[in-house]
C-alpha cells in the first residue's frame, strides 16, 4: 500500500517521502497474504469498499501485465450446501450490483471440469477472480518508486547495497541500536564520499526531516552528484565474485 500510494502521488508531481520501519519494502503484511485478486462480491452494494475492490482489481491486472508481474486470472468457485442456495443467489446479485462481470450460477458438470475434487451440486463462478505473486508485485512497485528523487532509509549493509545499485540521492537515518553502531559507520563512509546525507534519529524531528528532503529534492545538481558518487560503491557482480571466491577456497 505504501509503495503504491507513493508512486501515484509522485506521478502527480508531488514531493513524497516514504518511510518504512523495515529494512526493505513488503516485510510486514504485503508478502504474507494469499495473493488473491478479489472480484468485489462480498461488500455491500454502494459502499466505497465495493467500488474500490472492483476498480482496484482491474487496475492491478493492468499493472501486472505492464510490469511483468506473475498473475493468473484463474477464476473462483464459491460452493454451497443444498440449504444455502438462496445465499448463493444473493451473493450473485450483490456482486452484479457492485459491477462484477461474468458471475454465473453453475451446475455439477461445470464444477467437475474446473475442480473434480469438489462435490457440490451448484456453485457461483467468478471468472475475474485471480491470484498474484505478492513478492513480485512488491518488487515491481519498488522498481517504480526507484525513479524517486530522494530516498530516506536506514544504513544497513543490504539497504546500502541496493541503494548503490539504483543510484539515488539518499538521506540516511542509521538505526541507533544497531550492533557496534555499524549503521552510523556505514553512513559516515558515504557522507565522506559525497554520496549521502545523514541524520541522527535520537535528535531528529519531523520538521527537520521534511526540510532536508525538500531542500535536496529542489536541488537537482546536488542529487545528481550524490547519485553518481553512490553508484561508485555498487558491485553488480558481487554474487559472481562471492561464488568464485568460495570455489577458490574449496579447491585450496
Amino acid at each position: 500500500m505504501g509503495l503504491a500510494c507513493a508512486a501515484e502521488l509522485a506521478r502527480a508531481g508531488r514531493f513524497v517521502c516514504l518511510i518504512d520501519k523495515h529494512p526493505r519494502p513488503g516485510m510486514e503484511t504485503s508478502t504474507h497474504n494469499s495473493g488473491v485478486l478479489h472480484a468485489g462480491i462480498y461488500y455491500p452494494a454502494g459502499t466505497l469498499k465495493a467500488a474500490l475492490c472492483v476498480e482496484g482489481q482491474r487496475l492491478l491486472y493492468e499493472f501486472c501485465a505492464q510490469h511483468g508481474v506473475p498473475h493468473d486470472r484463474c477464476g473462483k468457485l464459491i460452493v454451497a450446501e443444498p440449504d444455502q442456495m438462496r445465499a448463493l443467489d444473493m451473493l450473485r446479485l450483490r456482486g452484479e450490483e457492485n459491477g462484477v462481470e461474468g458471475l454465473e450460477i453453475v451446475d455439477r458438470a461445470f464444477i467437475a471440469r474446473r475442480e473434480p475434487c469438489i462435490g457440490a451440486s451448484r456453485a457461483l463462478w467468478s471468472p475475474t477472480t485471480g491470484i498474484v505473486e505478492p513478492e513480485a508485485l512488491v518488487h515491481a512497485l519498488r522498481e517504480v518508486c526507484t525513479s524517486a528523487d530522494v530516498v530516506v532509509c536506514r544504513a544497513g549493509a543490504t539497504t546500502l547495497a541496493e541503494l548503490a545499485g539504483i543510484g539515488r540521492a539518499a538521506i540516511l537515518v542509521p538505526l541507533p541500536t544497531a550492533a557496534d553502531d555499524h549503521q552510523r559507520r556505514n553512513a559516515e563512509v558515504l557522507v565522506a564520499a559525497g554520496a549521502a546525507e545523514c541524520l541522527d534519529e535520537r535528535t531528529l524531528t519531523g520538521n527537520e526531516l521534511a526540510n532536508r528532503v525538500l531542500v535536496l529534492a529542489s536541488d537537482p545538481a546536488r542529487r545528481a552528484a550524490m547519485a553518481a558518487a553512490l553508484r561508485r560503491f555498487a558491485r553488480p557482480d558481487a554474487a559472481a565474485r562471492i561464488v568464485d571466491r568460495l570455489l577458490e577456497m574449496v579447491q585450496t
